[in-house]
This record gives structure tokens, sequence and C-alpha cells, in this order.
């Protein structure tokens, strides 16, 4: 016993003396040595010196042989590299040098020497390159973490080979998160090796696949498997089920598929099961039976879709009541919470949010006692949410109910029971305040209030709330005022304020910030200049900043995304831009003012995927640092300077991804390089409008268009389309058939070439055939010569071909009939010759124009016939011998009868009109003059006395008769009469705007006397009256005066040749006339009496015609409103004596300088709308001299002109008439301007114009009669005791933030007519001076302010013809309107109570939706004849629709949209009594009956909505057949082919028809359909709600896009035709949940175009066909529950 002792107090006393002597002296010096490689930026290690090591920071050493054997070093900011010393700590047990920076070294290859350790991590450290395998002779760990932060800089992966692994037997935990295992096969083998392992974390490291099974399972110890974010394509694995001990799975965000099976109850222990973003088809009934220890679920986005309350009763017994927290977000599940959800009282944490749930949230959902997130966003819920619901969550952290119908509606003294960390209530309707509730929630740090119209400007105490803020969310509301400096706010990340009107300029940010979106505001001034270290997203687009882009951006290196675009800014680039951002992927800075050239650090990094720099001007060649843009996809530098050539690396290994290239309109020149037409991604390429010359490369044939050939799209084109980068849409803006086209996010469906307008030359290479996926071709405007190529018939998808003003020859290609979607086609001006194909597409474009300019063509549809290459007539050249003989005696016989019966028998025709009855002496008759020395009549003066009737042929009896007037009547239905032609005196012959229909008689040739011709029909909406052949004209050679405009010239192809046989032609009206072109020149012009010329409104497409030089006389020249294209050039300076020049609404491409030099008695020019860019002070030299000092109207309006009005817009005194508006004008308004002494109309709207006007200004506009300012950046300000000095007919001030009262000083003034005071946020009610400051007041517009108070009652005593006071807060009763009113809108505002029941007989336009009327829908609008617009949705009407609507209004009505009430009984009998009703919407009310048959009529119809109503009974079959030409289809959409059937959630048992085959006949495109698309009827715009892909979606103005039959819900038998292959160029088909059976027909493999195709739930059985697979745009397949095998 004592020997014992002994012992143990010597043991005691060696350990004693241990301590006393410190660390081991080797190890201490290893330690330094350590120390000394590494970099130590806070001296966390400035403890390591002394003696004894052990006691520095972070070391840890044995107690008994004092041996280090910790080393915790983590989180330490650590860097440098590390000494290969640190290998002879060889009792190191404890190695952590995780959350330090060693700048991407590698992992040391000594640390697998440290044969004890039992601890090793090293994760988010920055090592890279490859995990060391002498890790694995570290054969004691047990703990292993080497997961990354994912970082270009601090990448890992293992190579091929993990089979070190299976050395570390004992390995417990094992996380590798983020290190690429892609190239490793036998991941799953090696790991099967580690029989201790109990975690495993494996997210995000790319593995190469999963087996589904193991023939040993070795794992089993596992409790922790991580395998989320892989990608992983396969069913759940079998071997899953073997791991009994698991408590934590997450297979989440991968692409895991099939059941959720049985065997997944087996894993009995499980506490934590992740599944969420995987594809799975279903899930059985008893998979989560047997989880009773189950406390967080997530299945969000995995595709379940039916009612949630069976999900949930597939969950039953234990495994719902346990749950603490469920994640069902982002499926696609139907039904209402009620019943089920109350029950789960352990639930603390709720995500419902993005599924179709609906109804009211019930009471027990708000007193769950645990709860503490709640996410309900995104449904269709609806219902008020008050604090008496709220109250109950007491224990609520975080609270989304955003984006349903509901209302929270608070008190403002209310306070909360709650103290709060997320807050989303988006689209909830909070009212036009910020809750004052908010302001005690002092621990906020997400906020999220968009799209609630909250008006008023920010409190101050906002800002303040929470010290933790980090998120806020104020987008698409109307917040005003400034922004006050924000950069208190140390944790705010994310700050989204776009969409409202906040305005001044940009104050300090906060420092932390990471996303900032300020876009569509009104903020100005510079940009600031503070560094923002975290700043990721930064959205500036549509504000008014201007000044340079600050340099501090480059300091941002986290910067990702960049939209600086449509601001005002100027100067260079920063040339640092890009050097150190290495995730820098957007940089849009279109539509700006910038200079210079794009810096050489821009793609320093190679990251960037867009680059947009559309319309500055920057200038220089083709940037060389973009050839390290690797990632490249969208690149566009179009409207700019850039010159010199195209470089060839473009089409290299440079920019191999880039997708969209557009260079257009710059001043490029050399060669298109060969390179860039074999991008294979490439599917824009726009090199249009440049100095481009040489040979169209024949390696245009190699580009496939077809991405799916190499692969598939790049990761960073995904991105862009899918809007990853913070929703970021890419558009960009192309020329197709002519007009500009705004593409976003849908560029797949166009693969476009633009190469026109450059010089290129040569053939057009036989390759261009190999483009077979090309639908866009543009090679217009160059010098091409040769043939056609005949391969160009195989380019089958081909859409659009210009090769107009080229010099090709030879014949037309047949082949090009095989082109079935040519939709547009344009082969003028070349030197093609031959017969002009016939055939299959080439029968649609009847338009000879388009070949125009080729001489030596021939056949249809030009007037040469191709055997005697003469015109065709189809009418005869003169009149006939008999026509001849019939009307020479008919002039004996008349003048026989004159004779004999002398004054009585002219006295008795005029008997046969009752206003001539009254008196013996006729010559005292009204409107009868006769000559003083015979007597007899020789004037009849009857216009303007709205005469109608018959025109008696004893008419023609007045023999004398020189002057025949019966102009403004109304003859409609009679043509003009014949016998008129035989008054051989006349002289004078006005029958304008007397609504004659028919033909011009052609016995009018008779009348050789005529000095006076005008047959006009300018107050008709459409040609009434049309001529089949002019060459009677050529008679009257005597005419001085012709007017034929509105009257229909279409076929006549010879028109010019007729009116140059006309000498002493002084005036000639043809406007509107339908023109069927104009030769550019004329052998010999013979009309050169000519003094005026008004061929507008005829779209001729040509180049100004040579020969009107030669109309030396001419003083008016109106070629406005048509295709003419080409320069303006110097012969215009011929016309001297011009005073008059319309050439408004053309397409010119520029104008010689010497164009308007010698124009010196020009007065009036208009160049509006024909495509003018670049500074308008360059313009306006061009006038030069006499021209621009003489000038008394000009009007530039609808260019792109850029530049201010300073030193040349004062010279021009002798202005009246300026019109400026829709330019990019910018600067202020020189003081030069308004002493203009003779201004009179001064329009300036729509630019971006700046300053502040005042009354200092506008009194010097003495004269001013029409003053429009509105759309600019001005500031108009008065004071209230202001008198003008003029007095205004027109006032246009829209956006002039004229401050929140109305302009006292208008009260003066008593000539106006138009008012325009929209958009300034007024706020005060209308003054009650308002309606009467004017008599003559007939058009108001106050929309767009914040107007309050009823409406007054005095509003029928007025004037007004257009009255739109939409997005107001007028509220109360509608009072009476004025009976002149042909316009109102009222929508959007508070109205209530029943609509009017007085009649407005000249009402046009109706908008009343958005309110809340109530009543039925008043009887008296069936008297509002002229009624073409009726817009009452949303409102809350009932009754019945009015019986009498429609019967009336014959031509007029167009629209109607009844929509969201709550109107029954049916569709009234008259309803398609209107021949032009092109919308009906009567969706969601409660109508009944069967399909209305009087729609059978509707033969116009374009747009039709039943939906959500009662309708029953059977679908009729004349909706398919010839007595609805127009095939109307519940939608039917122009274009071709069937686009839109929705006949969903129907009950009609009937087979599938075989006919559903014919749905593919093309139907013609409508003008009504095209007028609802474009919004042509006041801006009313068709919007509709469909199901496709299991998503409701809304399609609005872009119907085009989609083709769609859905069937689906119905009780539909028998087998799905064979012929439903013929649609191919169907999108969506629906046929889910009916009782079809059979196979699947093979020939659905067909439908080339097929993005989704669902057939679940059906009884179809066989194969599925193997004809599926080559349905390349397939991306939604559901063919569940059927008996398929």
């Amino acid at each position: 016993m004592a020997s014992f002792i002994l012992s143990f107090l010597l043991l005691i006393l060696g350990m004693q003396a241990n301590r006393a002597m410190g660390c081991i002296e080797r190890e201490r010096n290893t330690l330094l040595s350590f120390k000394a490689g590494l970099t130590d930026p806070y001296n966390f290690l400035s403890s390591w010196e002394g003696r004894d090591c052990c006691k520095w920071t972070g070391v840890v050493c044995s107690n008994t042989t004092s041996h280090v054997v910790k080393l915790k070093l983590g989180n330490l900011a650590l860097s440098g590299e590390i000494n290969p010393s640190l290998s002879l700590l060889s009792d190191l047990k404890h190695l952590d040098l995780s959350m330090n920076n060693f700048n991407g070294i590698s992992i040391p290859t000594q640390i697998g020497s440290l044969h004890k350790l039992k601890y090793l991590n090293l994760s988010n450290a920055c090592f890279s390159g490859t995990v060391p395998a002498q890790l694995g002779n570290l054969s004691n760990l047990r703990y292993l973490d080497l997961s990354v932060e994912l970082s270009l800089s601090c990448m890992m992966s293992v190579g091929n080979n993990m089979w070190w692994l299976s050395q570390l037997s004992s390995l417990m935990y094992l996380d590798m998160s983020n290190v690429y295992l892609g190239d490793v096969p036998n991941w799953l083998r090696t790991i099967n090796m580690l029989p201790s392992l109990e975690v495993l974390h494996l997210p995000f490291t790319l593995l190469n696949g999963i087996p589904s099974s193991l023939s040993d399972v070795n794992i089993t110890a596992l409790k922790v498997l991580d395998l989320g974010n892989n990608g992983i394509n396969s069913t759940l694995p079998t071997w899953l089920w073997n791991l009994t001990r698991v408590t934590y799975l997450d297979l989440s965000f991968n692409n895991f598929q099939g059941l959720i099976p049985d065997e997944l109850s087996s894993l009995k222990s499980l506490s934590s099961l992740f599944l969420q973003n995987n594809y799975f088809k279903s899930m059985s009934p008893r998979a989560f039976r047997n989880l009773c220890n189950l406390n967080t679920l997530d299945l969000s986005e995995i595709g379940f879709s039916g009612d949630i309350s069976e999900w949930m009763d597939a969950m039953a017994g234990c495994t719902l009541y346990k749950l603490q927290n469920l994640y069902l977000g982002y499926n696609n599940l139907k039904g209402n919470l009620s019943g089920w959800l109350e029950n789960m009282t352990g639930l603390s944490s709720l995500d419902l949010s993005y599924n179709s749930l609906n109804g009211t949230i019930p009471l027990g959902v708000w007193e769950m006692p645990n709860i503490t997130y709640l996410d309900l966003s995104s449904n269709s819920f609806k219902g008020v949410v008050s604090e008496v619901q709220l109250n109950h969550l007491g224990g609520i952290q975080a609270l989304l109910l955003s984006n349903n119908s509901i209302a929270v509606r608070c008190s403002d003294d209310w306070v909360p029971s709650f103290q709060i960390e997320a807050f989303g209530l988006a689209s909830c309707r909070l009212g036009r305040r910020f809750p004052t509730w908010l302001q005690g929630q002092a621990q906020l740090e997400y906020l999220d209030l968009s799209n609630n119209q909250i008006v008023e400007t920010l409190p101050s105490w906002f800002w303040t709330i929470s010290q933790s803020l980090n998120y806020v969310d104020l987008s698409n509301n109307q917040i005003k005022g400034n922004l006050p400096l924000l950069s208190d706010l140390t944790m705010l990340q994310m700050l989204n304020l776009s969409t409202n009107q906040f305005e001044g300029p940009l104050p300090s940010l906060p420092p932390a910030i990471m996303s900032l979106d300020l876009s569509n505001n009104f903020f100005e001034g510079p940009l600031s200049t503070s560094i923002l270290p975290e700043l990721s997203f930064l959205i500036l687009s549509n504000n008014n900043f201007d000044g340079t882009i600050p340099h501090s951006l480059c300091k941002s290196f986290d910067l990702m995304l960049l939209d600086l675009s449509r601001n005002n800014l100027s100067g260079e680039l920063p040339q640092c831009l890009g050097r150190s951002q290495e995730r820098l992927f957007i940089v849009d800075l279109m539509h700006n003012n910038l200079s210079g050239g794009v810096p050489n650090s821009i793609c320093y990094q190679e990251s960037l995927s867009l680059l947009n720099l559309d319309n500055n001007n920057l200038s220089g060649e083709f940037p060389s640092s973009l050839q390290r843009c690797k990632e490249l996809v969208f690149l566009d530098l179009g409207q700019n300077k850039f010159s010199g050539a195209i470089p060839t690396w473009i089409g290299e290994k440079s920019l191999s991804s880039l997708m969209l290239l557009s260079l257009h309109s710059n001043l490029f020149s050399g060669s298109i390089p060969p390179q860039v037409l074999q991008l294979g991604y490439l599917q824009v390429l726009d090199l249009s409008h440049n100095n481009l010359s040489g040979i169209i490369p024949r390696s245009i044939g190699n580009c496939s268009w077809n991405a799916l050939e190499r692969g598939g799209k790049t990761e960073d084109v995904e991105d862009l389309e899918q809007g990853r980068f913070y929703s970021f849409s890419a558009s960009f803006l192309l020329v197709i058939q002519g007009d500009e086209r705004l593409y976003s996010n849908i560029l797949d469906l166009l693969e476009s070439i633009d190469l026109s307008d450059n010089n290129l030359s040569g053939e057009i290479p036989d390759e261009i055939g190999d483009l077979w996926a090309l639908q866009n071709l543009n090679l217009s405007q160059n010098h091409l010569s040769g043939n056609i190529p005949e391969k160009v018939g195989k380019m089958e998808y081909l859409e659009f071909l210009d090769l107009r003003m080229n010099n090709l020859s030879g014949t037309i290609p047949r082949t090009l009939s095989a082109l079935n979607y040519l939709n547009h086609l344009n082969l003028s001006y070349n030197n093609l010759s031959g017969l002009i194909p016939i055939g299959n597409q080439l029968q649609t474009f009847p338009d000879p124009s388009i070949y125009i300019g080729n001489p030596y063509l021939c056949g249809p549809p030009t007037t040469k016939n191709c055997s005697t290459n003469e015109t065709i007539h189809g009418f005869s050249e003169g009149p006939t011998n008999t026509s001849s003989k019939f009307e020479r005696l008919w002039f004996y016989v008349s003048v026989i009868l004159g004779f004999i019966t002398g004054f009585w028998a002219v006295f008795g025709t005029l008997l046969i009109s009752k206003s001539f009855r009254y008196g013996r002496d006729c010559c005292k008759w009204t409107g009868v003059v006769c000559s003083n020395t015979t007597s007899h009549v020789v004037k009849l003066e009857l216009g303007n006395l709205s005469l109608s009737g018959e025109i008696k042929p004893s008419l023609s009896l007045l023999s004398d008769l020189k002057h025949l007037d019966l102009s403004m009547n109304n003859f409609y239905g009679n043509s003009i009469p014949t016998h008129i032609g035989s008054l051989q005196k006349l002289k004078y012959l006005n029958l304008s705007n007397a609504r004659f229909n028919g033909i011009v008689p052609a016995q009018l040739g008779n009348l050789s006397n005529l000095r006076y011709l005008d047959l006009n029909a300018q107050n008709s909406i459409f040609p009434l009256i049309s001529v089949d052949n002019m060459w009677w004209l050529t008679h009257l050679s005597s005419l001085k005066y012709l007017d034929m405009s509105i009257v229909n010239l279409s076929t006549v192809p010879n028109w010019l040749q007729v009116v140059n046989m006309l000498p002493s032609l002084e005036v000639l009206h043809l406007e509107s006339s339908l023109l069927s072109g104009i030769p550019t020149s004329l052998s010999y012009v013979n009309f050169t009496s000519l003094k005026v010329l008004d061929l507008s409104g005829n779209l001729l497409n040509s180049t100004l015609p040579k020969w009107l030089c030669n109309l030396s006389r001419i003083t008016h020249l109106d070629l406005s409103y048509n295709n003419l294209h080409g320069f303006i050039h110097d012969e215009f300076s011929c016309s001297e004596s011009l005073n008059v020049l319309s050439l408004r609404g053309n397409n010119f491409k520029g104008m010689s300088s010497r164009a308007f030099r010698e124009l010196r008695n020009l007065i009036t020019l208009d160049l509006g709308e024909i495509g003018f860019s670049g500074d308008i002070s360059e313009w306006i030299d061009t006038l030069g001299g006499c021209t621009i000092y003489k000038l008394q109207n000009l009007y530039l309006r609808l260019n792109n002109l850029k530049g201010n009005l300073s030193r040349w817009l004062e010279k021009m005194t002798s202005l009246t008439t300026i019109d400026l508006r829709y330019n990019s004008l910018t600067g202020t308004i020189p003081v030069g301007v308004w002493r203009l002494p003779n201004i009179t109309y001064l329009d300036l709207s729509s630019n971006s114009l700046e300053g502040v006007i005042s009354e200092v200004q506008l009194n010097h506009l003495g004269g001013i009669k029409e003053l429009y300012l509105s759309n600019n950046s001005i500031t108009v300000q008065f004071s209230d005791n202001w008198v003008p000095s003029f007095q205004l007919k027109e006032l246009g001030l829209a956006s002039c933030r004229l401050a929140q009262k109305f302009p006292t000083w208008l009260q003066g003034q008593t000539q106006l007519e138009i008012l325009d005071l929209s958009n300034n946020r007024i706020v005060e009610t209308l003054p009650s001076w308002l309606w009467s400051i004017s008599q003559s007041l007939n058009y108001v517009d106050l929309s767009n302010n914040q107007i309050k108070g009823n409406l007054p009652l005095p509003l029928d005593r007025t004037m007004i013809n257009s009255l739109n006071l939409s997005f107001n807060q007028f509220e109360g009763p509608l009072p009476s309107l004025p009976p002149t009113i042909i316009l109102l809108d009222l929508s959007n505002n508070f109205f209530k109570g029943p609509l009017p029941s007085s009649i407005l007989p000249d009402l046009s336009y109706l908008f009343l939706s958005n309110n809340s009327f109530d009543g039925t829908i008043p009887h008296s609008l069936c008297k509002a004849l002229d009624l073409m617009l009726l817009d009452l949705s949303r409102n809350n009407l009932s009754g019945e629709l009015p019986q009498c609507l429609g019967r009336i209004q014959k031509m007029s009505l167009f629209i109607i949209d009844v929509s969201n009430n709550n109107l029954s009984g049916s569709i009234p009998d008259s309803i398609c009594h209107l021949d032009g009703l092109s919308l009906l919407n009567v969706d969601n009310n409660s109508l009944s009956g069967e399909f209305p048959s009087s729609l059978q009529y509707c033969r116009k119809l374009v747009f039709l909505d039943l939906g959500h109503n009662k309708f029953s009974g059977a679908i009729p079959t004349w909706i398919g057949e010839k007595t609805f030409p127009h095939k109307f289809y519940s939608l039917d959409i122009f274009k071709c082919w069937i686009y839109l059937i929705t006949i969903y959630r129907g009950l009609y048992p009937d087979l599938l028809a075989i006919s559903v085959g014919w749905l593919c006949k093309k139907v013609e495109r409508q003008k009504s359909t095209e007028e609802l698309e474009q919004g042509t009827f006041f801006g009313f715009s068709a919007s509709f709600l469909f199901v496709i892909k299991g998503a409701e979606r809304l399609f609005s103005n872009i119907l085009d896009l989609m083709e769609s039959i859905d069937l689906s819900d119905n009780n539909l038998s028998g087998e799905i035709p064979d012929e439903i292959g013929d649609l191919w160029a169907l999108q969506n088909l629906n046929l889910s949940r009916n009782h079809l059976s059979g196979n699947i027909p093979e020939n659905i493999g067909k439908m080339k175009s097929l993005e989704s195709l669902d057939l679940r739930m059906n009884n179809l059985s066989g194969t599925i066909p193997q004809s599926l697979s080559a349905l390349t745009y397939l991306n939604h397949l559901n063919l569940s529950y059927n008996n398929l095998s």
C-alpha cells in the first residue's frame, strides 16, 4: 500500500514538473515558423510570444505530455501561407483553420502527415485546387470539413478520384459542400465504405448521378444526409430506405421524379425532411404514415396539384399533429384552409405561398398557439384582415400575406401585441397612407408594402422604425417627395422604391446596401459618388439623372447588375468599370448621352453576359477589349458612332456564347467577317445602316440558328431569359417588316439577319438556303446582283424577306411558293424579269407594289401580260361605240326638248323638288341662279342643305347649266347619276361629301367644258365611291381643279398617266385614295401648270419621284403619310415657288444639305414623323439662308431629334407655328423663344426639356393661342393673382408639376377649348369655376391626379365633347352628363350609385370601369347611336343586359366589356345586330341559358369571353360553319390556324371530333383584330386569363404568341383522333380529366411546336409513342393516372 501511494505522489510531481516547464521547445519553434508565414491583420496572434506556447491564443497542449494537441485558429481573418513545418506537430489531434482567407492556395499535402488528427476543419478558408489524396493517411480522423463558400477564386475539387476517403474508416462527420465532385463516377461506392459515418453534407457538389440501388448498404449509421442542390436526375434511390437511423434528410433542389413511395415511412427516426424543388409525379397515401418524429417537412415546388386537404389527409395521424415546420410553397395546390389547418396546433412555421388557395383565412389559423412564421402570400385568399385577427398572433415573428385579394385594415391607433421581424403586405389594399402602427415594430428586418396605392410622402419616422431594418420594398405605389439621407441606415441591404413619384437628388446611401432599385421615378441631378462596397444590384433606369457615371462604382467589387438606362447621363464610361468586379453580369446604359469609347476594363473579369449601349454617342473602333468577354450573350452597340472594320475575333472563340449582336446605325465599314456568321448560338444579327461593303460570306450557311444542336442554351442565356438576375429583362428593339418591335425575354421566338442599308455587292450565296430556321432576312438597300438563289425555298420558317433596292436579276425562284410561313415579301426596285410564280403562299401577296421597279416582270399581280408584255385592263379605255351613239342620241333629244318646251321645260324640272314650289319665278328660288340675258338656269347651288332622296333624270333637261353644287348632302345608297354627263355646258361640278355610292360614271368624261370637279368624300370614314377606269378624265382637257380624295382608286394602275394628260390642271387632291403605287419617272411631264398637289395618306412605297422637279409652278405639295423612303435629294430645291411642303409620316433615310436651300418662298414646312434623328441644330442648318428666316410654320414632331433650342430657334422670328413635340430635345427653353413676336401656336410637349417656367416668360406670349408644354421635366409655377396677357384656345400642361392646386389664373381664359392638366398631382377638389371658364370648352383631361370630391351637377349645361377624369379619387353618384359628350372616361375612381339614364346621342366612348356603380345598365345607352366602345367592367352592376343593346348601333359599336359584375339573365338577341362588334367580354357574371344563338351573326367577332358564368347546354355546331365565316372558336385570333380554344370546366359528354384536324386551316387576319391588338380603339387593351401548364397566365395584346386548345375537366370519351397531329402549330394541348380511351396517336409527334401536353387522368392505354421524343420544344408533359404500359 505504501509503495502505491509513493508511486502516485511521484506521478503528481511529474505532471507538475511538466506544467512548470511549459510547451516543448521544438513545437514552440514550429508554431513560430507557422506564424511567420501568416498574415494577421487584426493581431489575433499577438499572444504568440514568450516561452509557454500552451498559453498562446488557439493553442491547446496535453495536460500529460505538454505536446500541442489542438490548434483552434478558426475565424481569425488569417491569410498567407501554411508553413510545411506544421507537419512536425506530430501529436496534433485537432486542427481548425476555418473561416479565414488563404486567397486560393492549395491545401498543403503535409497535413496528411498529422497521423493523430481526429478533427480537421478547413471550411470556408478560401483554399482552391484539388483536395490532396494524402488526407487519406489520416486514419484516426473522425471529423472532416472541407466545405467552401462559393467564389471564383476559392473553388475546390477532388479530381476524378475519391478512393482516399475509403481509408478513413473511423470518419463520423464529412462536409464537402461546394467542392466539385462532378468527375467522380463512384462517389457513392466510396462513401459506402465509411461504416462509422453519421453526418454527410454534399450539397452543391454537382454529383455525377446517383445509383438507384446498392448491393450492400454499409452506411446505416448515417443520421444526417444532405445531397441538396446537385441537379440529380433520378427516382428516389431504394437504398435510402435502409438508413433507418437517419434524422435529417435533404434531397432538395434536384431533379428527382416519379412517386414518393410507401417505403419512406420506414425512416421512422426522421425529424427533418427536405424534398423541395424536385419533380415528383405524386405521393403514396402511406408515405408519411409512420413518421411520428417528423417535425420539419419541406415539399415546396415539387409539382403537387389538387386539393390541399387531400394531401393533408395523406399525412394523417401522428405526423400531422407533431409537425412544427411545414413548407408547401410554389405548388399548384387548391382548396381552402378550413377543416385541417386549425388542427395542426404544433406548427410554428407554415409556408403555403405561391399556390392557388382561396377562400377566407379561418379564425383558427390566427389562433394557432405556437405559430411564429406564417407565409400565405401569392394565393387567392380574400376577405378583410383587421387587428382583431392579428392580435391573436402574440408570438409571430414573420407574417407574409402579400399578393392575395386580402384587404388589411387596421386603425391608426392600434398597438400590435407582437414584435415582428418580417412583414409582407404587398397588394393588401392598405389604403393611401402608411400604417402608423408600424412605428412600434422595433425588431423589424424585412418590410414589403409594395403595390398598395400609397400616395403620401414618406413619414419622417419611417426610416427609424428599427435599427435592424435590412429589406424594404415600397415599389409600385405613388409615393412622392424627396428621399432623406439614408447613410445612417447601417443595416439596410435591399431597397426597392421603383415605380413611384420620388423626385429630387439622390441622397447619401446606406453603406451596407446590396440591392438598390430606384427605377421609374423622377430623380434628377448627378449620381452619388459615395463608395458602396457591398452593392450587387443597382437599377436607376427611367429617371432624369445627369452628369457622369461616378468612378466610385468601380469600388463596388460585388456588383452584378448595373442598369442606368434611359437617363440623361453624359461623359465617358469609367475606365475602371469591370476591372475588379468578378461577378459583373449585366451592364445596361442605353438611351443616354454617353460619349468616348468602351473602357478596356469592361471585360477584365470575363463574366459579363449582357452589354447594352444602344442609343448613345459612343465612338471609336469596335472595342477590342470585348474579346475577353467570353460569357457575353447579348451585345447591343446600335445607334452610336462606332467606325472602322468589324473584327474577325467576334466569331472565333472569344464570343462563342453570343446570342444577339446588334451593331446597327453606326459607321462601320469594310467587309463582313465570315467568322461572325459561325457563332453557334446567334439568333439575332443586325448590321444594318452602316457602310459595310464586299460580299456576303458563304459561311452564312454555317449558322445553325439552333442552339439545341450545340448542346442547348448556355447557362448565361437561360439566366438572362428567365430573369434570374434580379428579374432583369433583356429587351431589344428590332426593325421587322418596317416596324420597330420590342422583344423582351422571348428572343427564342425570332431568328433574324438584317444587313440592310449597306454597300454590300456580289451575289446572294446559295448557302443562304441552309438557314432553315431563319425567320427574318433583310438584305435591302445594297448593291447585290445575280439571281435570287433557288435554295431560298429551303428556308422553311422564313416569315419576312426583303430584297428591295438591289441589282438582282433573273427570274423569281418558284421555290418561294413553298415558304408556308412567309407573310412579308418585297422584291421591288431590282432588275428581275419573267413570270411571277404563283401558287401556295405567293397567292397571299396581291399587292403589286412589292414587285414595282422591275420593268420586265409580268403576270399577276402586276398589270403586264407575259405573252404580249402589254398592260392588262379589266375595263374599256374609253366609251364603246354603243355608248357613244346612245349619249349622242340623248344629247340631240335633250336639245330638241329644250328648244320646244323652252322655259316651261326648265320650270317643270325644278317643280319636282318641294323646296322650289313657291312662286312663279324660279330664278328667285333658293340656290337657283339664272342668266341675266336668256333667263336660263345656269347655276344650282344646293350645297349643305341636308338634302337626300333621288336625283331625277329630268335634271339633264337643264341644258344651259354651268354650275352644279350638291355637296354636303346625304344621298347615301344612290350612285352618281349618269345623266349628269349630259350637262355639257357644265364648268363647275361639286358632288363632294354628299355620300354617293358605287362607281363614278364614265359619262362625266363628256363634260368637256368642265373646269372644276370635286368628288371628295372626306367626311366618310372609308371610301364610298370608287373608280375602275380613269380614261374618261383625259377628255376633260380644260380641267383646272380635281379633288378625288377618299375615292377608291386602288384598281387604277395608270392614274398618273391619265392625270398627265390634263395640261390645264392646277389643283389635284388625291388624299387617301388608295393609289396603287407611284411611278418614279415620266418620259414627258405634261401637267406643269400644277400649283397644288396632294397625294397624302396613300401609303405610297417609293423614293421621291423625279418628275416632281418639273412642277416648277407648284406652291403646295403634300406627300404626307406615305411610305416614301430614301433621301430628300437636291432636286427639291428646284421647286422655288413652294409655299407649303408637307412630308410628314414617311420613312426618309436622310436629307441632302442643299435640298431646301433655294426654297425662298417657303412658308410652311412639315417634316414631322419622318424618322429624322441627330442634333436638331444640324437639321436647321440645312434649311439655310432665306428659308429659315421666312418660315412661318414649322412642324418637326414625332422624330428622334436631340440637342436643345438655343442659338437657332430665337432667330426664326417669322414663326407663327412651331411643333417640336415627341422628340428628345433637352436643356432649358431659351428666353428668346418666349419673345418670338408672331408666335400663336407653340408645342414643345413630350421632350426632355427642363427648368422652371413662370409668368415672367409667359407674359411675352401676348398673341399665343395654343400652348403645349406637357410631358417634359418642366416645372410651371405661377402666383395665384397672375393675370395672363393672352387668351388661349388650347392649353396642355400635363406632367408639368403644377403643385397641388388648380391654376387660378385659368378663370380668365374665356376662349379655352382644350385643357389638359393630367398627371400633375393635383389633390384638391374641383373648383366651382372650372366648368364655367369658357363656353367653348370641349376637351378636358384631368386624369392621373388625386382630385377628390363629387362631380358638380351643372355638367349637363356644358358643351364638353371629351372628358377624361380617370385615375383620381372622385366619389359619390354620377351627375347628369353633357348632352354633347363624345368621349367619357371616369375609370379607376370611387364613383358609386346607379348609372344615369339620360340620353347621350353623340356618345362614342364610355369608360366607367373600376368603380362601384350598382343598379342596372340603363336602356338609354341604346339611344347612343354612335357608341363605339362600352367598358363597364369591374363594378357592381346587376340585372339583365338591355335587350335593345346593339339594335341601332349597326356601324359603330366595336367593344363591349361588362366583365366582373353581377349581371344575370342572358345575352340579348340584339347584340349581333352590331355588324362591327369585335370584342364581347361578359366574364365573371351570373349570366345563364344556352350558348347565345344570336352570336352566330357576329361575323367580325375577334374576342369572346363567356367565362365564369352559368351557361349550359351544348356548344353549337354553327361556331365553325360557313355561317360564321371568320371562325370564332371561343377566341379566334387571325395570324394562321386556330389560336385559343378554352372550353374549360364544362359538362360536355361527347367524343373528340375528328374534325379537330381542320383547325389548322388558315384564317385571314382581320382589320378589327389588328385594331384590338394595337389599342386603336382609344387605347382599349384586350386581356384574357388562361390556364397553361397548370398555371393561370394573363395574355394581353400578345395572343399571337400562343396557340392553345384546352378541353380539360369534361366528360369527353372515345379515342384521341389521329388528325390531332395536323395541328403542327399548336403550342398547348390539354385534354386532361376526361374519359378518353385508346392509344395516344403516333401522329402526335408531328405537332412540332408543342410546348405543353397534358393527358392525365383519362383511360388511355397502350405504349407512349416514340414520336413524343421528337417534340423538341416540349417543356411540360403530364400522362399520369392512365393505363399506359
